[in-house]
């Protein structure tokens, strides 16, 4: 006689969830939920729209992109997982001016708990090295002096 288990229910489908424990992350866990423990070093970077996109690139191209979330939402937002907060103080302040939501001191990022998670997805693997928030800070400055340079070239091209 064929005995059929009864079908799991839709989450226990869902892809295994990553493994954090091979970082030196301290992660929570709760209910469904998984969450990155912010400490004063360690933390997360959110950028939004085309700043978030430019910024993205520019790390990915000179091979200083680390572990990056892509959260859901009308609006394109990413978390840059960084280390070195510590010592940015002028960086991060400067971050904050330019638009940045800085994620330190025991603040909860939520993790992708699966790889189907709706609350995040890994838009650059969590396993690359976390870059220092300076060089993110860098980027962010890299990429507005490139945007205010095209803006005032499209101008001038515009003016005659």
């Amino acid at each position: 006689m064929l005995t059929l288990s009864p079908p799991a229910p839709p989450h226990a489908m869902s892809a295994p969830a990553p493994t954090y424990d091979r970082h030196d992350w301290t992660v929570t866990t709760a209910a469904d939920e998984v969450s990155l423990l912010t400490d004063d070093n360690m933390g997360g970077i959110e950028l939004a729209g085309d700043l978030a996109r430019g910024v993205h690139e520019y790390l990915h191209v000179n091979g200083l992109i680390g572990p990056v979330l892509e959260l859901p939402g009308s609006e394109f937002r990413e978390i840059h997982v960084v280390a070195g907060l510590a010592k940015a103080e002028m960086a991060l302040a400067w971050l904050i001016e330019a638009g940045a939501t800085v994620h330190r001191g025991g603040t909860a990022i939520p993790l992708p708990a699966t790889e189907s998670a709706a609350a995040g997805q890994w838009s650059s693997a969590p396993d690359r090295a976390m870059p220092a928030a300076v060089a993110l800070a860098a980027a962010v400055r890299a990429v507005q002096a490139r945007n205010a340079r095209s803006a005032t070239a499209h101008a001038r091209s515009a003016a005659s």
